[in-house]
């Protein structure tokens, strides 16, 4: 069953993609990167376009996200970094919400 996200949240996917990734992701020794180029390119793609998530790929994703949230270390970030951190998590609620109202009847 394919459900709509809200337009509050279209917003903020939007908002997401047109921001530049915090140089941080880019210079730590962590793949944390990949992880917001998957959020990024896959993510916010799917839920913008209303694509239906399958299992694999959602567990796919969360278990990526998983590993970005025990690598990242926030206590470096600047405030940019940390806002654009603030919006992935905030991003993958919503792909959680999503992928969970798609699948209840």
């Amino acid at each position: 069953m394919k459900k709509e996200i809200s337009n509050q949240d279209k917003e903020l996917l939007k908002k997401f993609k047109k921001l530049s990734y915090p140089s941080i992701y880019k210079t730590d020794d962590t793949d944390n990167i990949l992880f917001v180029e998957t959020v990024d390119f896959d993510v916010c793609n799917l839920l913008l376009k209303g694509a239906t998530i399958t299992a694999d790929k959602y567990n796919e994703i969360i278990n990526f996200y998983n590993n970005f949230l025990a690598q990242i270390k926030v206590e470096s970030f600047d405030d940019y970094a940390m806002n654009h951190y603030k919006m992935i998590l905030e991003i993958m609620k919503i792909f959680q919400k999503y992928y969970f109202l798609q699948n209840t009847k």
